[in-house]
């Protein structure tokens, strides 16, 4: 779906750190590169209700070809772009759970409906139905002005519900919403995961569920 007209917002790396406040005495691993998606929101931080990650030691920083990766997809979500650099087949995965191996082919791009899937038997996923479309958060997120980072950990999701499969793990960037934004209202996870050469292999979305 292209997008209609002009894209109202801007989308830029930077180098600023980002911590979050919140009534859990573990903060995350390590401060995350800022991904912007319009305005900077002034939302206070909402607390963390539960955990249902383990967060891992220490993150490293996130290779400049996964910022670009990032950037891109950032782009092509929103509609900014009909492009991606995209592996033959992206898997799309929820929640850990490795759902299909789409067919990503430059004539199939600008159909983003490739992106909507789900498990056969699951209605639903966290507060999503199905099929859950892996875009979606960033859509919202730059619909909302919410500010997104980009970290080289997934890091825990609040009140997300338990993973049915394995932290991504890999050559990968994570998008999420900026620490202030991060509650069970709208908390999630995009990982997106690249081969040697930086193009995208799969893709693991983990939302959060009010």
């Amino acid at each position: 779906m292209p997008a209609a007209g002009p894209v109202a917002f801007a989308v830029a790396l930077v180098l600023a750190a980002s911590s979050c406040s919140s009534t859990s005495s573990r903060p995350d691993p390590a401060p995350p590169s800022a991904l912007l998606t319009g305005r900077a929101a002034a939302a206070p931080a909402q607390p963390l209700v539960r955990r249902t990650h383990p967060l891992r030691a220490a993150a490293p920083p996130v290779a400049p070809d996964l910022r670009r990766l990032a950037r891109a997809f950032v782009r092509y979500a929103t509609g900014e772009v009909d492009v991606l650099p995209v592996a033959t087949s992206v898997s799309l995965a929820i929640g850990g759970r490795t759902v299909v191996a789409i067919a990503t082919s430059p004539p199939r791009l600008p159909d983003r409906r490739i992106w909507r899937t789900c498990p056969a038997a699951w209605s639903s996923y966290a507060a999503a139905s199905c099929p859950v479309d892996l875009l979606g958060p960033i859509r919202n997120s730059a619909a909302n002005g919410t500010r997104l980072v980009v970290s080289s950990i997934p890091g825990e999701v609040v009140c997300a519900p338990a993973r049915s499969g394995p932290i991504p793990s890999g050559r990968l960037v994570v998008l999420r919403p900026a620490p202030a934004r991060r509650s069970c209202a709208g908390d999630f996870a995009l990982a997106l995961v690249a081969d040697r050469t930086g193009r995208l292999r799969r893709v693991d979305l983990t939302l959060s569920e009010p």
